[in-house]
């Protein structure tokens, strides 16, 4: 014969009675049945949940001790980022100070070997060496002389004096430029400070994740057995308790991700702050973001086009651009400059047998070169307006990140404020829902629904909470400020 339908739900069998039984004895009977089910629901609801993969987590995250003013000063410290930055702006300094040492005499010492039988460079040596002897000259051939030996110790000096203005403009170029280095160093200081930030704001919401994600798999596993118990009393369907374990299957998941996610956090900070990734840290809350933000948009995208240093940076380039036109239209003038110079001749190294002086003024003026010169005012002139229209197009990305961290801020309010009521609704419809299943009068799939809607409810008010930090920090940052002010206090 075939299995009985309270078989199949896995109900003990008992043997057929001859006398129906009366009202009285069937509702003892169904109390009796009920009263395990009723005795392992109690027993779960009153016993604490097992330690969660969270101690562990947390023992494996053990290490140094770290803030979020200290990952900042680490950054400071170690950030690639930073460091190329810092680099950037000395070769600026210094290629500024090279700009301006081009106004100072240029001073050159020289040593020429040569010997020589050419006859009218034997003439002069001997001349130059002060050893020319008329009566010696008069009794030689001087067609073919013998090979002479001369050695010449040079000192010499240029100044230049009129360079068409290229020199001037060459030195404002190269003062804006670093001037926008500094600028650029400022900022990338404060780019550095925004992604440390986000970084551990995002090892906190992680490992606030993960906790959520423990705490939902321990409230499925209890109930997957109270439905197992249930199940075995006959109280619910096979089906039911195997939609239960899919569930808890489900969680499981969701920890194994959630664990995954809270260490490529952790590695994701490590490289913000430019340390190794496999450096191990145990994260302090962070203190909430207390910097007045401005009073308005507007207000905010004012102190944005006055305060960003990223800003001031692409102006200087831009005045840069300009001073590179009048450098290459210095070009088109004449050059003047001054020369002197002092030499020693000798048949050996470093002699002083003779000596002389030369002192000049030069003068030069490229007259034609084929269009060499127009061609380079073009190409600066063209690098001009490129560097404006680099400018108008950066201001406009510089007002939508106003704008974007702004309407971020509003967002993010607004969703915290649903994300609190949504919570407070889902963990009293659980309640609700966890009270009428261990009565038997909830489907245990209606339960798992709860379940799963509170997990939600949860998590979603947690990243609204730590959205909302970050959209304070960001804002900070857009407007030109610093995203982790404590840390500059």
């Amino acid at each position: 014969m075939g299995q009985t339908r309270s078989e199949r739900r896995g109900a003990r069998p008992t043997a057929p009675s001859p006398v129906s039984p009366t009202p009285r004895a069937s509702r003892r009977a169904r109390m009796a049945g009920l009263l395990p089910a009723l005795l392992v629901a109690l027993t779960l609801a009153v016993t604490p949940a097992p330690p969660s993969v969270q101690g562990e987590a947390r023992a494996a995250a053990s290490g140094e001790p770290l803030t979020l003013i200290r990952a900042v000063e680490l950054a400071r410290q170690n950030s690639p980022a930073i460091r190329e930055a810092q680099a950037n702006r000395d070769a600026a300094h210094s290629a500024r100070r090279e700009a301006w040492l081009y106004h100072l005499p240029a001073i050159e010492a020289k040593e020429i070997a040569v010997r020589t039988d050419s006859p009218a460079d034997v003439f002069g040596m001997q001349l130059m060496q002060e050893r020319f002897s008329f009566p010696a000259f008069t009794m030689s051939d001087p067609n073919q002389p013998a090979p002479f030996d001369n050695v010449t110790t040079e000192l010499s000096a240029s100044l230049p004096l009129f360079t068409g203005w290229s020199l001037e403009s060459g030195i404002k170029q190269a003062g804006k430029m670093a001037k926008a280095a500094d600028a650029v160093q400022a900022h990338t200081d404060r780019a550095v400070e925004l992604g440390v930030s986000q970084a551990f704001l995002g090892c906190r919401l992680a490992d606030r994740f993960l906790e959520l994600a423990e705490r939902a798999r321990a409230t499925t596993a209890r109930h997957v057995e109270q439905a197992q118990a249930f199940f075995d009393v006959g109280m619910l369907v096979e089906s039911d308790l195997l939609q239960a374990k899919v569930k808890l299957a489900e969680m499981d998941e969701t920890v194994i991700r959630a664990r995954n996610g809270a260490r490529l956090a952790r590695a994701g900070l490590a490289r913000a702050m430019g340390l190794a990734q496999d450096r191990v840290f145990e994260l302090a809350e962070p203190g909430p973001f207390a910097d007045p933000l401005p009073a308005s948009y507007d207000d905010a995208l004012a102190q944005a086009m006055t305060v960003r240093r990223d800003l001031q940076a692409v102006d200087r380039k831009v005045e840069a651009a300009g001073a590179g036109v009048t450098r290459a239209r210095g070009e088109l003038f004449p050059q003047v400059g001054l020369m002197a110079k002092y030499a020693l001749n000798d048949d050996r190294l470093f002699g002083a047998h003779g000596s002389s002086y030369t002192v000049g003024a030069m003068a030069s003026w490229k007259v034609w070169n084929w269009g060499q010169t127009f061609t380079r005012v073009a190409r600066s002139e063209s690098e001009h307006r490129a560097a404006q229209e680099a400018r108008r197009g950066y201001r406009q990305q510089v007002e939508f990140e106003v704008r974007q961290s702004w309407q971020g801020v509003e967002e993010a309010r607004a969703r915290l404020e649903v994300g609190a009521r949504g919570v407070e609704a889902a963990e009293k419809a659980l309640t609700i829902l966890e009270d009428r299943f261990g009565q038997g009068v909830a489907r245990i799939t209606d339960l798992l629904d709860a379940e799963t809607m509170a997990h939600q409810a949860r998590v979603r008010e947690v990243q609204a909470h730590t959205d909302l930090e970050l959209a304070a920090r960001t804002l900070s940052f857009a407007v030109g400020g610093s995203a982790v002010p404590e840390a500059i206090r």
